[in-house]
């Protein structure tokens, strides 16, 4: 059974470095994050059989960019670009992730449990724990 993870960011778009109407930290703070921590970790990661960023990134080695620009600057655009993510996806589960999260580690310690689980469940939905941690740095 493949395991596909696909991350949408919007880290490298035009709006990215803008202030949030809500004064959080612009969407441009995430890509430190993701080149840094987030993708490399992915990447490392044997549960997962391909890594998809889509949305507005970069190129790069290991894993597939799929180009998604924001169109409405809303979770409309997060909708595009998982969609475009699970289309070019190859595996029999999709994991999807934001790019200001990170997998939770405890539950990625178990991943042989994890895999064995899903290969015997008809389960249609898996919402994994996850560290959102971006969100607090102000």
């Amino acid at each position: 059974m493949k395991l596909s993870l696909v991350i949408n960011s919007c880290a490298r778009g035009s709006k990215a470095a803008e202030t949030l109407s809500s004064g959080r930290q612009p969407h441009v703070q995430r890509a430190y994050a993701l080149r840094n921590f987030i993708l490399p970790a992915a990447l490392a990661d044997p549960t997962f059989d391909e890594v998809i960023v889509v949305g507005e990134w970069e190129p790069g080695n290991g894993y597939i960019y799929i180009e998604v620009p924001s169109v409405h600057f809303s979770c409309v655009d997060a909708l595009a670009q998982r969609q475009a993510g699970f289309e070019r996806s190859t595996g029999g589960w999709v994991v999807f992730q934001h790019d200001d999260h990170s997998m939770n580690n405890y539950v990625w310690d178990v991943t042989h449990s994890l895999l064995q689980w899903i290969h015997l469940t008809e389960a249609d939905v898996l919402v994994p724990a996850r560290y959102t941690r971006l969100r607090d740095v102000n």
